[in-house]
Parts: structure tokens; sequence; C-alpha cells
């Protein structure tokens, strides 16, 4: 089966998705966060509850002790909390819906594209737009390419004939290509307290560890049985969630400790830590220790957050949604919606923020990907191909923070997987087989929409748009 939250392959039985954390049973179904004893309305032994969510005022609940787990009451949502998305690729079909066909052939060259674009074809740089750093909402979630004021890293083949990926980096312009990584089993990082912070796939299991930003002295933190979907480090300690628990230790691994349990997601931002659990969005205050619910999130599963100034943007099963950080609307107000928030397809993907405009993924519908596999397949074996290739693509789609209409971005960019924040603007990858980075070039824009990787990009072609700033939210 395949994962409806990022496309990528997984095993029948799998409780997980081991690209990006996503959680499933076997039935398909998001598994609900486990009960407080009856009678007791307290949480299990050794996990974190929380006390019911009140729309007109705030929750408290008691500090955090760190030598131990927080006791909080339990949380009992109303109505307990639905199932999330159901993975699985569609059956097959004996031939293309007649209605997109014409669609779908006009995607044939983008397609094509994607077959071929198996190598990194490096930093992509030139006709984007130039944009100012943020650590803090740039890189919340981490991923496969990340940068900072100095250089843009990269998880790819470094060489066209590399068989296997390695961290390597390049400066803000592509140029300078260094390999500083050759590990192979490294698939996912962030850069943060001038370090790089990653996740490595290990025989049995997973690693967090950390290496210098030139790949000097890679230390292991903790390993673990299941892959951390998130992971980040703040005041000496490596904070990260398996499966639905949060959890935080020291930067040698030590005293590891549970912080919350049923947690979808979070993000740090400032002194705070963000978390979603069962409907409703929590602040954890890094200075006092203590949890307070203040927002009430409308939709059954919660794939990522990320912070921007005052506001809190929420990717969810309803679709794009936003509230503030000081908790004053009690509610988050959708910006983009699910067009069918009860079915189990997810249609908003990773999106990125751009001074007032929000850049994001829409995916394409299930019959849009087998009419276009189809239309290429010679044969019921090339559709399967074709069918993975396009497996959690979509198109660029934009809307305003504030809200309004949604259009499809006017790119070079005809099908996405993935959106990245760059410093001239937004790079894309094409497809979860690809490795390449592209740059997103606008319409009215020049310039090349990828680099080699052993070349010295063109630069920027576009003038500079000022004070905007780019953070992204990678799904």
């Amino acid at each position: 089966m395949f994962c409806k939250n990022c496309g990528a392959p997984m095993e029948d039985d799998a409780s997980f998705c081991t690209a990006c954390g996503t959680k499933v049973t076997q039935s398909g179904q998001q598994p609900a966060a486990d009960p407080a004893p009856a009678g007791t309305g307290a949480a299990p032994a050794g996990e974190g509850g929380q006390p019911s969510y009140a729309p007109t005022g705030a929750s408290t609940q008691p500090s955090y002790t760190p030598t131990g787990a927080p006791t909080q009451a339990a949380y009992a949502p109303a109505g307990g909390q639905p199932g999330g998305p159901v993975p699985g690729a569609p059956a097959k079909k004996k031939g293309p819906p007649t209605k997109i066909i014409a669609i779908a052939a006009a995607a044939v060259v983008v397609v094509v594209a994607i077959v071929a674009a198996v190598k990194l074809l490096g930093g992509g740089s030139g006709g984007g737009r130039n944009v100012n750093i943020d650590d803090e909402i740039n890189f919340n979630n981490g991923g496969q390419y990340a940068y900072n004021e100095s250089y843009c890293y990269y998880i790819g083949a470094y060489n066209d004939s590399d068989e296997s990926t390695s961290l390597y980096r390049t400066d803000r312009s592509g140029g300078n290509k260094t390999q500083i990584s050759t590990n192979s089993k490294v698939g996912k990082f962030r850069l943060v307290d001038d370090k790089i912070l990653y996740r490595e796939s290990l025989d049995e299991g997973y690693a967090i560890g950390t290496m210098g930003l030139d790949g000097s002295e890679p230390t292991t933190i903790i390993e673990l049985e299941e892959s951390p979907s998130k992971f980040d480090i703040r005041d000496g300690k490596l904070i990260y969630l398996v499966g639905d628990e949060l959890r935080w230790c020291t930067l040698t691994g030590e005293e590891d400790a549970l912080l919350q349990s049923g947690v979808e997601t979070f993000t740090l931002y400032g002194d705070s830590l963000y978390y979603a659990k069962e409907n409703t969005l929590w602040e954890y205050g890094w200075k006092d220790g203590t949890p307070l619910g203040f927002c009430y999130l409308p939709a059954d599963s919660v794939y990522d957050l990320l912070c921007d100034g005052q506001k809190i943007y929420i990717r969810s099963s309803e679709g794009l949604q936003v509230t503030s950080r000081d908790g004053k609307e009690g509610s988050a107000t959708t910006l983009v919606a699910d067009s069918d928030p009860d079915d189990d397809r997810i249609e908003i993907g990773s999106y990125v923020i751009e001074g007032d405009t929000i850049y994001y993924k829409q995916f394409f519908e299930d019959d849009y990907v087998e009419a276009m596999a189809w239309y290429m397949a010679e044969d019921s074996s090339d559709y399967t191909t074709y069918y993975l290739l396009l497996l959690g693509t979509g198109e660029i789609h934009s809307v305003n923070k504030n809200g309004g209409s949604t259009a499809a971005a006017e790119t070079d960019q005809g099908i996405v997987y993935t959106l990245y924040a760059a410093p001239n603007g937004m790079l894309s990858q094409s497809s979860l087989f690809s490795d390449t980075f592209n740059t997103v070039v606008f319409e009215g824009q020049s310039g090349g929409s990828s680099s080699s990787g052993d070349s010295s990009s063109s630069g920027d072609s576009s003038p500079a748009s000022g004070d905007s700033q780019s953070a992204v939210g990678v799904g």
C-alpha cells in the first residue's frame, strides 16, 4: 500500500509511514489516543493526558517535572476522534476516463521529464524570487533541503553516476558544490544551533544524530525502533515525535522522557512548543513548563504546524487553516478547504509562505493520476511504473495569507511532489523517486529551472522582492 500523506510505498502491515511518519493501522485508520481508565478521570500511568478544552476559557495543567513524564487530567473530546487517512493505491483501470484525456495529454512533457530526471541536478538557482532568511519559520519540519546564511544543503546523488544519495552543500548561488557526508542512510535533516540534525535509518530501527555544518563529528543522540516524524533542538534538549509520543532527552540521549502521548504533530517557535492533540492546539511554555490548550481545531487529523510571526498555520484533513499565537480567536480559520473532508484523501500538501502569499501543493485527483499513467503506458507493466512516479504529486496553487480565492500558480513546474523555501524563492521536487531540485520560475521571470550539480548556477535573474520572507511546511 501507499501513504496517502506523502505517497511513499509501505508494507501492507505497516503502522506508520517510514518516509513522513504518518500513523496508520492495518485497516488504514489513524489510531485514536488511549482513553483514561474508567472512573478515574486520570491518564493511564506513564502517559500525559490533558483537561477538556473549554472555548470560553483557557485550560490549565500542572507543571512538567523534568525527572518524569507529566501527569495531567484526561482529555475527553465530545464524540471521540474519527480515523485518519486510509493508504492504498487505486485499482487499475482498463483505460483512462475520456473526459480528462485532453488534460493528461497536456501533461505528457512533464511526465516524461519526471521519468528522465532521476539524478540530482544541483542547486537550482536562477529565475526565482529573492527572499530573506528566517531560520525559525523556514525549517520547522525538516526534509531533504535546507539553507542558512552561507550555504544550501541537499540530500541527493552527488554525481550523476552515483547509485546512492549523500549529503552535500553549495553556496547560496548554487556553486562550490561540496560533499560533506557519504552516509546514504541519512534521509531527513534540519539546520539548528550551528549543527545538522538528522534522521538515519539503521539495519534495525532509526537514529537521530548531529554533525557539524561541514559534516564533521557525526554523533548519534538516540536510537529508536520507529521512524521519528518530527525532531528539533531547543535549550540543549532533543524534542522528537515518534508514533504519537512527543518526547525529549538531552543531546547525549540521557533523561529520555515522555512529554505527551496522543500527539499528531508539533513545532517550536521562540520560547514555546506547539502541538496538536485531540482537536486542540496546545502551547507548552518553555520557560514555566506549563501546557495550555488555547485553540480548537475542527479537523479529524492534523499533519503539520508552522509558525510565521504571530500566526500559526495548520495543515489538516480540513485543508489549510490559520490561527493567532495568542489564542484570542478560539478556533482555527480555514484558508483552503478540503473539498470532501469526510473522505480519506489528503488534498493539501507542502506549502511555502512568501510575503502575503501561500503557495501550496494541490494533490491531483486519483482518476487524474490514473489517466496520466494510462496515457503514457504502452502496456500494463508501464502503467505501474508511471503510476508510482505520479503518486503524491500535484500542482502549485496560491492563496492570500488572509484568505480569499485560490488559483493555480502560473509557473514552469507542471507537476510537483514537494515544495521548499530557498534563498532565491522556491524549489520543488517532481516525484517521490527523483532527487532533482528545480527552481520554481513564475510567469514573466527568466532563468533556468535547474542547474547542473557540477557547475555554478546562473544567479538571480529577477529583481529582489524587498522584505518578503519565506516559510515552508513539508508534507
